[in-house]
Order: C-alpha cells, then structure tokens, then sequence
C-alpha cells in the first residue's frame, strides 16, 4: 500500500525534518499553520485502533522531546496535540499519525476561539477587545 505518509517515510513526499527510531517527523504540505508538525510511525496502520500499543508508545514517548524543540523555536509555550482517526473526525490520510501544532496566545486558530472570544467580547459589552487586531 502506498498512502502519503508510506510514501512520506520512502520518498519524504512531505518536508522531511527527521527520523528517529521507527517514526518520522515531517511538515505536511498542507499546514494549519506555521510549525504544523506530524509524527508517523514508519510502519503502516490505517487508523489508532488498528496501530499496535507498543507503537502508539513510541510515538507517545516522542512528544515532550519534540513538542518542546518546535514550540522554543518559534518562541510559544503551548502546543495541540490531536489526532483524527476516522472519516467523521476528519481523517483524510489512512496511515496513523499525530499532529503537533504549535500555538501562540490568541492566535485564534480554532473556529470555537474565535466565536468564544466574540462572545466574551459582546458579553461584556467590550466592542474592541485588545486582540481584535489578531482576529482579523
């Protein structure tokens, strides 16, 4: 079978920033936004249910080393982690994999921030929020 990120880890189709141990780490080329990263195991599942534990574990393990290199990079204290396993949650790519996304405050990348903070703007009556200018 050859998915993206079959081909990712064989050709790094996706920008490649490093492998280490059976996962690798790339940028997708579709990014949410800047230092959208993914891990990928280099073996083949289809979605989380059908990766082994002992893999979910290695990807798992990675995280804080990584997670930690990528937010110092761009000077943020705070990340998502997320995955989408399953058509109704949004998986579009068959090969089990975690994203890591990078976030800085008030950024506003989420639908649900954004109508929170309008919310919590109206609510209290405050048409010009301070961050009215990062919303835009």
């Amino acid at each position: 079978m050859h998915c993206m990120p079959c081909k990712c880890v064989e050709y790094f189709v996706y920008y490649l920033l490093f492998t280490l141990d059976d996962i690798v780490l790339c940028l997708p080329q579709l990014c949410l936004c800047e230092w959208h990263s993914l891990i990928i195991p280099k073996s083949h599942f289809p979605s989380l249910e059908a990766t082994l534990p002992s893999v979910i574990a290695a990807i798992c393990s990675k995280v804080p080393f990584i997670s930690s290199t990528i937010v110092k990079a761009i000077v943020s204290n705070s990340f998502n982690l997320l995955v989408n396993n399953g058509e109704a949650a949004g998986q579009v790519i068959f090969h089990t994999h975690i994203h890591i996304i990078a976030r800085k405050a008030h950024d506003c990348l989420w639908a649900s921030e954004l109508m929170i903070f309008q919310i919590f703007c109206l609510f209290f009556g405050q048409l010009t929020c301070k961050f009215t200018s990062n919303v835009a």
